[in-house]
């Protein structure tokens, strides 16, 4: 898909210029014919809207991605002020958040540059704030222990909401290893499975 400023509009066709400045020619019968996408009809009077999207863990709690998010669209040059930022969860994965920044501008023909100073900054802010921008994914078995959620979130809370976390019997390969109690019923099954000794 072309992207770019309308340079000229002749009978047959229309030829816009991008945004590394290549002269692309369009004839008007694909205008015609296709979906035309025009950013800056509405941009002077309502702005438009850019977005960008990031994925993080479950063990960042979702509110302080939310202010890190902001803070980098406040501080990013073409975004307005009002309408204020936004920021929507768009799924909750198997292994991570989905974030949409969402922010208006009024200058759409620098949208590009815009769009890359807001990347800049997100990056900036995460940084600082420790938090890693990327799609964790998990091989192991996971039980809900501390390892995926926020710190502010302790055991005793969980605890109080009717989880109860499996006892801790020791460490195998850097690994925690946990021990569920076996009941009678369980033992005594197991029991007979065994083979009895030769006489």
């Amino acid at each position: 898909m072309a992207r770019g400023d309308v340079v000229e509009r002749a009978l047959l066709v229309t030829r816009i210029r991008t945004v590394k400045n290549t002269d692309i020619t369009i004839p008007n019968s694909m205008i015609l014919g296709n979906q035309i996408i025009n950013y800056t009809s509405s941009a002077r009077d309502r702005g438009l809207v850019l977005h960008t999207a990031v994925t993080i863990g479950y063990d960042a709690p979702w509110r302080t991605v939310h202010e890190l998010l902001l803070a980098a669209a406040r501080s990013t040059p073409n975004l307005m002020a009002s309408p204020e930022p936004f920021v929507l969860q768009r799924s909750l994965d198997d292994f991570y958040v989905t974030y949409e920044l969402n922010a208006i501008t009024d200058r759409p023909e620098v949208m590009e540059r815009t769009c890359s100073a807001l990347h800049q900054n997100i990056q900036d802010r995460f940084n600082e704030a420790g938090i890693e921008i990327m799609s964790p994914h998990y091989s192991a078995f996971r039980d809900g222990g501390r390892s995926t959620i926020p710190g502010s979130v302790s055991l005793e809370t969980m605890a109080g909401s009717g989880f109860s976390p499996p006892a801790v019997s020791g460490t195998s390969a850097g690994k925690t290893v946990f021990s569920r109690r076996k009941d009678r019923a369980d033992a005594s099954s197991d029991d007979s499975r065994r083979t009895p000794p030769p006489v």
